[in-house]
């Protein structure tokens, strides 16, 4: 906003917005803030948690008498949640108009009090509308289609309140296929709300929570609910595949675990150092319009779930605010799990090594959850030195890697950036094939579908790397130590264990040298159902040439065959890694990041194996790794001949 605001007095204050009614809806909106101590007796307002987009500042309000700008998501938001009638007046607290954004000193302090801003608030009206002009994706869709899959979701929270259970799993398992049709999946990745980082304590923090879009609203808690009631048809396995296309997971998974940091904290002394370190992990998929503020957009929260931590201050760089919320972590939770989302893909300037680099890595790759090969870690030991730069714990190097396969699998849903953009903002390990790399470059837009192919391609080289051209002449030992590998992120291991007969069939169909002129049927039948990558394939002319690819041939195959399906859409756990041998002649799966020679260390207080780099100094510490073997037959504290000692190691 542009009009002139009257600094704070308080240290323990903030603005309440007021908010003048009309009888019109398309009247000019006029305002006032009023400073209030948020320690005010009876104080009364509620909070609007909403998208900025990128949008600019165009849209003209009037506020304490004066013309200011608000974006234009603020302004409908503001007109749906205005009074009806002129002589009303309604309390809000929004962000864009209640903060001062060019007062560095005030962004400081009202950033620090935002976890008790919407703690106090007595409700928060989460507004999921985005008025920016559609493009790419977005573009498809007409307004039908938002209103549609927001009524799909008013539906779902209706479903899970079913009593019969017999009903309401019929309900759910209908609904969770009508969004697959529907596309539920690209109404939450559309609206930037689901990814935006700062509303997630946003709607975690507030005594209620209502989503709107438009006039229809739903509560976050029945949501909760029901993905809560999903989960558990999940587990009973009654879902299958379908487990997978459950747009409520993607919309509101981190959303839940920080609930669950809260709900810890009201219930235990201390803060867990599971829930936390999950938690911070999952929040790299949300976004930030500035890097300092994928630390600062969870402060409250992590404050309110026990976490002692700095005060924020936008004067230090984004690698000391990165630095010092990765050491409050490991010192409120007396542990070093953090360290296990380090994956080597650093673009921050002057991070260490050992710090999880939060800026443009929003996909974590960690392991989070009930990692299925996590070891028994003894009493973590930590050591901070050199001002916080250098952190010494105890470790044991196990294995030494000397080979890696050379492409890793591609992210196919990044969304980091503008998709036209794709090169200039990807983490992905670039396709090097000519004929791969020049069909990306010309088509940067369609990334994901592109490299939903040539994920194909790594998978074979994959299986060339471990099991050699034949696979069907390969080892029963040397099958299952790939399959195993590759399903290490599998968050059922009994699943794993239940579809390992269909291993070495799926290694074989992979490996199949496919020849002739493929995609001779090109007609689309706009009656039948067929996977999103393939009918944009088709749907598009300039990719009509993935079509004549064994890829496409394969990829189509793969959708024909259960067993198939399964172990693909499972893959999607292992993004941006890679597969290596080691010294010990084990097979092993890594962030690409990897490089032979590189140590293979177990580290007191870790779960994960983990890749250090020996330099002159101490040890760069590159990534977490997955090594067959470990963690899984035996407890490598105890090894047959072989009494482990663990010693310090530097990292820089």
């Amino acid at each position: 906003m542009t009009a002139s605001i009257t600094p704070l007095k308080g240290q323990h204050s903030t603005r309440i917005l007021v908010l003048r009614g009309s009888d019109s809806f398309d009247a000019p909106l006029e305002c006032d803030l009023v400073e209030t101590s948020l320690d005010a007796p009876h104080l009364k307002y509620e909070a609007i948690s909403h998208c900025w987009a990128d949008q600019k500042l165009t849209q003209p309000v009037l506020c304490q008498g004066r013309g200011a700008f608000v974006t234009r998501n603020v302004e409908t938001a503001l007109r749906r949640f205005r009074p009806e009638a002129e002589n009303e007046t309604r309390n809000l607290w929004i962000d864009s108009l209640c903060i001062n954004q060019r007062d560095v000193e005030e962004r400081n302090s009202q950033v620090w009090l935002m976890g008790e801003i919407y703690s106090k608030a007595e409700q928060v009206l989460i507004w999921l509308r985005n008025d920016s002009e559609p493009t790419g994706a977005a573009s498809v869709h007409d307004s039908e289609y938002f209103t549609t899959c927001f009524e799909w979701m008013i539906r779902v929270a209706s479903a899970a309140e079913e009593k019969v259970v017999e009903r309401r799993t019929e309900r759910l398992v209908g609904l969770l296929s009508e969004a697959h049709s529907l596309d539920v999946l690209d109404f939450v990745d559309l609206l930037p709300w689901f990814k935006r980082l700062w509303v997630v304590q946003e709607a975690a923090l507030g005594r209620k929570a209502l989503l709107f879009y438009n006039e229809a609203s739903v509560s976050l808690e029945s949501l909760f609910k029901a993905q809560d009631k999903i989960g558990e048809l999940e587990g009973s396995g009654v879902l299958g595949l379908e487990a997978y296309r459950n747009p409520l997971w993607n919309a509101f998974a981190v959303h839940q675990m920080a609930k669950k940091c809260l709900e810890w904290n009201r219930n235990h002394e201390d803060p867990d150092e599971y829930v936390i370190c999950d938690f911070v992990g999952e929040m790299r998929w949300s976004k930030t319009s500035e890097e300092k503020d994928k630390v600062y957009a969870w402060y409250g929260l992590l404050e309110a779930s026990g976490v002692s931590l700095p005060r924020p201050d936008y004067t230090l760089s984004t690698a000391e605010i990165f630095r010092e919320a990765t050491i409050s972590v490991i010192r409120s939770t007396n542990s070093i799990k953090i360290l296990e989302q380090v994956d080597g893909l650093v673009s921050t300037p002057g991070l260490v090594s050992w710090v999880p680099d939060w800026s443009r890595s929003k996909h974590s790759i960690g392991m989070l959850g009930h990692y299925n090969s996590a070891l028994p870690t003894p009493t973590p030991f930590f050591e901070f030195k050199d001002n916080g730069r250098l952190l010494v714990l105890k470790g044991h190097i196990i294995d030494t890697i000397t080979a890696r396969a050379e492409p890793a699998i591609a992210h196919t849903n990044e969304r980091l950036g503008d998709p036209e953009e794709y090169l200039s903002w990807s983490k992905n390990c670039a396709p090097t094939e000519p004929f791969w790399k020049d069909v990306l470059e010309a088509n940067p837009q369609h990334s994901a579908t592109i490299l939903s192919l040539w994920n194909i391609r790594v998978l074979q080289d994959f299986v060339r790397f471990a099991l050699g051209p034949d696979p069907a002449s390969a080892s029963e030992d040397a099958v299952l130590e790939l399959y195993y590998v590759l399903m290490s992120h599998v968050s059922r291991r009994e699943d794993a264990i239940e579809d390992e007969p269909g291993a070495r069939r799926w290694f074989s169909f992979l490996s199949q040298r496919l020849e002739g002129n493929f995609g001779h049927d090109t007609a689309l039948d706009a009656e039948k159902w067929m996977p999103k990558i393939i009918r944009t394939i088709h749907e598009y002319p300039e990719l009509n040439k993935l079509k004549l690819t064994a890829e496409f041939e394969i990829y189509n195959q793969i959708q024909q065959d259960s067993t198939y399906q399964t172990f693909h859409t499972r893959l999607d756990r292992i993004r941006y890694k890679t597969l290596f041998s080691s010294a010990s002649g084990k097979l092993g799966l890594a962030p690409y990041s990897i490089q032979p020679g590189d140590q293979i260390a177990l580290l007191a207080g870790i779960r994960v194996p983990m890749v250090v780099r020996r330099e002159d100094s101490g040890y760069r510490l590159i990534a977490h790794v997955h090594e067959r073997g470990i963690g899984e037959e035996a407890d490598w504290r105890h090894r047959p001949g072989e009494d482990l000692e663990f010693d310090e190691m530097t990292l820089i």
